[in-house]
């Protein structure tokens, strides 16, 4: 951190390292984090953490100052609907393979035969 300049991009900018760190970790590693004017004077965000089995991420929302009343509301949707949204992104990342143990999957497969749901949809058809 000693090496990045923290630049003031707005009156309540934290451009202090220990501060920006003591701000981040004293409500807790997975509580949300809100940025009350301190990037633009336009807009106030909420930040969820998204964590599981040693990886992290988030999922973040800005809203228009005017809209400022609703960053409570829309923090506690975002962290109470996050497990199904990191769930999604897991399975993204990994998927799970679904071809394991079915019959025609391509590694149950013999050479130069065809799966049985397609052998048995010819026959249907003849």
């Amino acid at each position: 951190m000693a090496m990045v300049c923290l630049s003031r991009l707005t009156q309540r900018t934290i451009t202090d390292g220990a501060a920006l760190f003591h701000n981040l970790d004293h409500p807790g590693p997975l509580a949300a984090q809100f940025d009350i004017l301190e990037y633009s004077d336009g807009e106030v965000c909420v930040a969820v953490p998204l964590a599981i089995d040693g990886e992290i991420g988030c999922v973040a929302l800005s809203l228009p100052v005017t809209q400022r009343h609703r960053l409570i509301q829309a923090a506690k949707i975002l962290s109470s609907r996050s497990a199904g949204l990191l769930l999604s992104l897991l399975l993204a990342a990994s998927p799970p393979d679904l071809e394991k143990g079915r019959q025609d999957a391509p590694a149950n497969r013999r050479p130069g035969t065809a799966a049985a749901g397609h052998q048995q949809a010819a026959r249907a058809r003849t």
